[in-house]
């Protein structure tokens, strides 16, 4: 397709192709991180590294939270890290009457959700993108332990 609009190329970042020689740049690129079409299959593949890093990892079908302990051996409550899936969004009233009424209800564009407890809360459009923010965000808590001590 062509757009109208001048185009610039970095030289250092263009090579040859060569039939039968492999691209020495996507070579250097790390391998794309695996992604798992359910939350079920996420958990399965990474549940063993939630577990060293001393998390107890709590699975709904349409979410995953990972909770720490207590020194005494207690699972708080609040989660340390989350994935969810919210498929509509909608508007909280309250009443005169002091009740809370849902209305406005809509499809989400983005529902896909990860949040963390000093994190700000992010949305997706696929469970692909969001699994790699969650795992992102996981490597920030293991490197926050680590200098804690």
């Amino acid at each position: 397709m062509h757009t109208g609009v001048a185009k610039t190329f970095a030289l250092a970042k263009i090579e040859e192709v060569l039939p039968g020689t492999p691209s020495q740049l996507a070579t250097a690129m790390p391998p794309a991180p695996a992604v798992f079409p359910t939350i079920a299959e996420f958990v399965a593949h990474h549940g063993a590294t939630f577990e060293r890093g001393g998390w107890v990892a709590e699975q709904t079908e349409h979410s995953l939270s990972l909770h720490s302990r207590a020194k005494n051996g207690r699972v708080y409550k609040g989660s340390d890290l989350a994935l969810s899936f919210e498929p509509v969004a909608f508007d909280t009233v309250l009443n005169g009457d002091g009740t809370l009424t849902e209305t406005n209800h809509r499809p989400r564009q983005r529902p896909w959700c990860v949040s963390g407890k000093t994190q700000r809360t992010r949305a997706f459009g696929d469970l692909a993108k969001a699994q790699a923010a969650f795992l992102e965000l996981l490597a920030e808590l293991v490197a926050q332990r680590d200098q804690q001590g």
